[in-house]
């Protein structure tokens, strides 16, 4: 305990064992929290833990006792489906403890890397920190009509067909979308739509922080504007602004800053996404150097597989 009242801290009885080769396949804890190599009895070590932390904070984020709902754990096959990966731990639909831009910014995203059914995917403990150490979400409000349907999108399904991944499993809507947009190989974000016209970052993935400098830890819930500098086109920002504005879509040449100071060309794709009262909810961002010619091409494909509407 770090002395805080409100502060939730995870920590366990510090017993441990080390094996001599780093690896082990005795299938010991507690089997609902388990990864499925160690369900499987095959070689596992210490990302066995980063699966069973985003067990927690499934359990954490919807006041539950396990990371799978009632029905899930009645299964008679569970292990089997948790060893094929036919079941994995995620936020669902009534994940309801903080807002939802909160679970966009940091929780879903977190679970959904801890809980990958390839161990070597897993993120090292220090990773997690950029999705869980948001502190300007708190302070942010939900965007207009917050969509929270859980029923497929052939929209997504498309996207990820696109961008040469697998489908995502049904989830909210939003879940879906950041799930594939975590795999795409270029910068992807979304951006909430608020009602003054500000387009506050809700999601960004892999590829935008390595060519941005910026992790979602450090940009949730600001304005993309955070790219602009003294050498961003004024009319490229209107182009994009208006086309928003008028609830079109725009793709723009446009001198972007990066983190450390450094400046580019990047051509920037924006999408409005809409939900099912026409009301603009969301904003897609894509973003590419110049002169990456493989970047440009999967910019290319994907722009028009991008969804329109939340469905």
């Amino acid at each position: 305990d770090d002395g805080r009242r409100g502060h939730p801290n995870v920590s366990d009885s510090q017993h441990r064992y080390d094996s001599p080769n780093g690896a082990m396949t005795d299938a010991v804890g507690t089997p609902l929290f388990s990864a499925p190599e160690q369900l499987a009895r095959e070689n596992y070590s210490s990302p066995i833990d980063i699966w069973a932390f985003g067990c927690v904070l499934v359990c954490i984020s919807t006041d539950s006792p396990s990371p799978y709902d009632e029905e899930t754990r009645a299964s008679s096959g569970l292990n089997r489906a948790i060893v094929t990966g036919e079941v994995f731990p995620s936020l669902r639909a009534d994940f309801s403890l903080f807002p939802a831009d909160q679970k966009a910014c940091g929780m879903a995203s977190a679970v959904r890397e801890c809980c990958q059914r390839d161990a070597s995917r897993r993120p090292a403990a220090s990773r997690l920190l950029r999705y869980l150490s948001v502190p300007a979400a708190a302070n942010l409000g939900p965007p207009i009509a917050w969509p929270l349907t859980t029923s497929r999108c052939p929209q997504i399904d498309s996207l990820a067909f696109a961008a040469g991944v697998e489908p995502p499993n049904q989830a909210p809507w939003l879940d879906m979308l950041c799930e594939v947009g975590q795999k795409v190989q270029i910068p992807f974000t979304v951006s909430s739509a608020e009602e003054m016209g500000e387009q506050k970052v809700l999601f960004v993935n892999g590829a935008f922080s390595t060519l941005t400098g910026y992790s979602l830890a450090q940009i949730a819930g600001q304005s993309l504007r955070i790219l602009d500098g003294e050498a961003t086109e004024p009319w490229a920002k209107r182009m994009l602004h208006e086309s928003l504005k008028r609830g079109m879509s725009q793709t723009v040449m446009i001198t972007s800053y990066f983190s450390d100071g450094s400046r580019c060309p990047t051509l920037v794709r924006l999408q409005p996404v809409w939900n099912a009262e026409g009301v603009h909810c969301y904003t897609i961002g894509l973003q590419v150097e110049e002169n990456n010619e493989l970047h440009n091409s999967i910019l290319d494909l994907l722009v028009k597989k991008l969804p329109e509407k939340v469905l």
